[in-house]
């Protein structure tokens, strides 16, 4: 006899991998957010849902359901912050702008990324914030690009 799961099996799956997908964005793991988004759109494909076209739009999305994705727009000073991100990784410099370091902070103050109860929780919070602003980058940069964002994102998240 041939096992199948059930529909609430799947769906705790999908939750579970969601769950997943989220912790591995806040980490900078995305190799390992791809593989968890890629499960989680299997069961959206068989339950006919929207799939998610990649990482940027599940971390995007606020429909609050499965069924169908919602793209929120960004906030000014989060485009603001990738837009700087995204010139920082096409160019050759090696070191962040001050232009950059700045927009990075006023996005995170805005965000209320900078509490904490000592000041490594601040960096790790402002960390995990930054690694959800280089996913924003992601369908503007090469791999390569995106590993250059990785480099200063401790820099980044330090500069308070």
């Amino acid at each position: 006899m041939k096992k199948e799961f059930t529909e609430d099996q799947l769906v705790y799956i999908r939750d579970v991998f969601a769950h997943e997908c989220d912790r591995y964005i806040d980490s900078g793991e995305r190799d390992m957010a791809h593989e968890a988004l890629d499960i989680v759109n299997v069961v959206q494909s068989k339950y006919e849902c929207e799939e998610y076209a990649d990482l940027e739009s599940f971390m995007l999305d606020e429909s609050g359901t499965y069924y169908y994705i919602e793209k929120r727009e960004l906030e000014e000073s989060e485009e603001e912050a990738v837009r700087l991100m995204i010139q920082f990784a096409k160019s050759s410099e090696q070191d962040p702008s001050e232009e950059l370091k700045e927009a990075v902070n006023e996005h995170l103050g805005l965000i209320h990324a900078n509490r904490g109860k000592t000041k490594l929780d601040v960096i790790m919070n402002r960390k995990v914030n930054i690694n959800r602003l280089i996913v924003l980058c992601i369908n503007s940069c090469e791999e390569s690009e995106l590993i250059r964002l990785d480099d200063i994102a401790d820099l980044l998240a330090e500069n308070i």
